[in-house]
């Protein structure tokens, strides 16, 4: 786990493992000096074959490699690093004679962080070097708030399907970020009739989730008090408007009586529901926006 020793670590470089990939032996030697003055820990490699493996063995928080080298170019290292989700977030400094757009665009479209040109100012590649792994620090901090954000959100549905005579239940959620605006949620009713809602919220990521959020108390919160899904959509619609920073509500509601075979549904610009029946799909059109604009 990231914690905020890391993080002063990752700015002050102590500690920090830097591998250092130069066909160039007294340029490597040199930028060894350099970061072993600042508490860097250093390995190296005099070109990318030898680079790669090291990767693998040293484990570093940051490469620096020169772009033309021997057996393996510091492009394909680049390219071999990115194809490894365990090594992916790795920040990568490219040392490079050649300062052509053509040479930087392909190298960011591989994966390159940053550039430095030879001959370089040592000062500057410390700042790089700090500046990259202080921004890779703040993605590691992101990426646990995301995971833990995630595991709250699945936490709000439901933990079993509802168990009842005549009506069998099956659910499916797949976000298609870490966190989302998707829901769905079961509403047990006092006179044995069952609530249904899916929803889903306008935009991805963390804004999204936090409104699904809200959606999934307003329901916890009230939605027992509505045997109509018409009306349970009319006060969700009160509940969210003007309050949603120009996202909005797509959803479906639905009141179902197993006893009676029997479905009343209400639709909040959601796609239509689907019957099957006798082979055949019967698409259920109901009117209804969008809610909370």
């Amino acid at each position: 786990d990231l914690t905020g020793i890391d993080i002063v670590m990752e700015c002050t470089g102590r500690g920090r493992r830097v591998l250092l990939v130069e066909d160039n032996r007294e340029l490597r030697n040199y930028m060894a000096g350099i970061f072993s003055r600042e508490g860097y820990r250093i390995g190296e490699a005099v070109d990318g074959e030898e680079g790669w493996g090291m990767v693998e063995s040293f484990r570093p928080d940051m490469v620096v490699t020169d772009l033309m080298m021997p057996r393996l170019s510091g492009m394909d290292l680049i390219k071999r690093i990115r194809t490894r989700s365990d090594y992916r977030t790795i920040p990568v400094l490219l040392l490079t004679a050649r300062a052509d757009n053509e040479t930087r665009e392909e190298a960011h479209q591989l994966g390159a962080d940053s550039f430095l040109s030879k001959p370089f100012d040592d000062k500057e590649l410390l700042a790089i070097t700090r500046n990259l792994l202080s921004l890779k620090a703040r993605e590691k901090e992101l990426e646990l708030d995301l995971q833990q954000a995630r595991r709250i959100q699945e936490h709000l549905l439901p933990t079993e399907l509802p168990k009842l005579d005549g009506l069998n239940l099956a659910a499916f959620y797949q976000p298609m970020d870490k966190v989302g605006g998707d829901l769905y949620d079961f509403i047990q009713m006092s006179d044995g009739s069952l609530g249904l809602f899916v929803g889903d919220v306008s935009g991805h990521g963390i804004p999204a989730a936090l409104l699904a959020s809200a959606v999934k108390m307003t329901l916890s919160a009230f939605g027992m008090r509505f045997t109509s899904p018409a009306e349970m959509l009319e006060y969700m619609n009160e509940s969210l408007y003007g309050r949603t920073a120009d996202n909005f509500l797509s959803c479906s509601c639905a009141r179902i009586e197993p006893d009676a075979r029997q479905m009343v549904y209400a639709q909040g610009g959601h796609p239509p529901a689907m019957l099957l029946r006798g082979g055949r799909v019967y698409w259920h059109e109901a009117q209804g926006t969008w809610l909370g604009i």
